[in-house]
């Protein structure tokens, strides 16, 4: 089906992205697909993800700029 070398693999979803914590839609087939952090067709495939999500979004580094 696929030449060698050819087929493109899916990338690993990050822990912020509220895809990894969905079943709603097939966009995650596309392997250039990053993921989103809102989605109005969101549909919970675990049954803790609410914690699962905010505890990543907590451990996420961000850039503080006002620090010199």
């Amino acid at each position: 089906m696929f030449k060698k070398g050819t087929r493109k693999e899916m990338s690993q979803l990050k822990d912020e992205v509220l895809c990894k914590y969905c079943l709603g839609c097939n966009k995650l087939e596309n392997p250039n697909f990053a993921g989103w952090k809102r989605c109005k067709d969101f549909a919970a495939g675990y049954d803790n993800w609410k914690k699962q999500y905010y505890d990543a979004l907590k451990k996420q580094t961000r850039i503080n700029f006002k620090k010199k």
